[in-house]
């Protein structure tokens, strides 16, 4: 990878976010942290940006779609998202 990090890398810092999000989630009754939060040192908040964004540009792969989609509290956090744009 031109980064330097393998694929399997890029799968464990997948997996570690997921964590943190479903953490996150069973923390705070729902997936909309703030710019500053920091769960586990995982900016979350950027993070669902970048899947967000991933999912618009049909750029995620699949199973990492379903994984995302499936997080507790995403269809409340794109209905917030789909309210305020």
């Amino acid at each position: 990878m031109p980064d330097g990090t393998t694929g399997e890398d890029r799968d464990e810092r997948f997996a570690f976010n997921v964590a943190a999000a479903r953490a996150y989630h069973a923390a705070h009754g729902h997936l909309r942290p703030g710019k500053k939060d920091r769960p586990n040192g995982v900016n979350l908040y950027q993070w669902l940006k970048n899947q967000e964004l991933q999912i618009r540009q049909g750029t995620i792969p699949p199973e990492r779609l379903e994984t995302v989609t499936s997080l507790p509290g995403w269809e409340e956090r794109q209905e917030m998202t789909a309210t305020t744009s």
